[in-house]
């Protein structure tokens, strides 16, 4: 394992997205309200099609926006999401 460390995430892969939509417990129509994108651009992107960076930019701001947070590993490239529980959620 040697130095692994994470780092945020400027821009998000498909799976991240996949990860924290699940962990939020939100649905395609809510991220595609949230995120001002049609619900085709985020499935299309959830099945790792290529989309324009700021398409990609617009559904990790809405995922924050909801409370992911997203990271990299600086060595082997993992990803990692994290999700902040809004107050009572538990």
């Amino acid at each position: 394992m040697g130095d692994e460390r994470f780092i945020n995430a400027e821009v998000i892969t498909h799976a991240h997205a996949i990860m924290a939509r699940a962990g939020l417990g939100i649905t395609i129509r809510q991220l595609a309200n949230e995120s001002e994108l049609d619900k085709a651009t985020i499935v299309r992107f959830e099945a790792g099609y290529s989309v324009r960076e700021e398409t990609a930019d617009k559904i990790r701001r809405a995922l924050e926006e909801y409370g992911a947070e997203f990271f990299l590993s600086n060595k082997s490239r993992k990803i990692a999401v994290c999700i902040h529980l809004k107050q009572g959620a538990l």
